[in-house]
């Protein structure tokens, strides 16, 4: 069970990332506390990966990064440690 101070922190959030090893719950959470908090859910795995599960290089994924978290409000999952720069300051 979470603390009451954690659930109120939580509850005033405005920027969200869920980070966590592959399958550990990151986007069942992330959609779930997006609907409650009707917010936007940003995947990160949607902005990486190009058809066919090609990846971008870093001028092509690190701009859409940052174009969603320009944004006032959301909740982003997933890893990706080129990101850190970018996502980090904004949370």
């Amino acid at each position: 069970m979470m603390p009451a101070a954690q659930i109120d922190a939580l509850a005033m959030a405005r920027r969200i990332i869920a980070v966590g090893c592959s399958g550990a719950g990151k986007s069942t959470f992330s959609q779930r506390l997006a609907k409650l908090k009707d917010i936007p859910y940003v995947e990160m795995d949607q902005l990486f990966r190009k058809p066919n599960w090609r990846e971008p290089s870093d001028e092509e994924f690190l701009p859409k990064v940052k174009n969603a978290v320009a944004a006032e409000t959301w909740i982003l999952d997933g890893n990706y440690s080129r990101t850190q720069n970018t996502k980090w300051p904004r949370t």
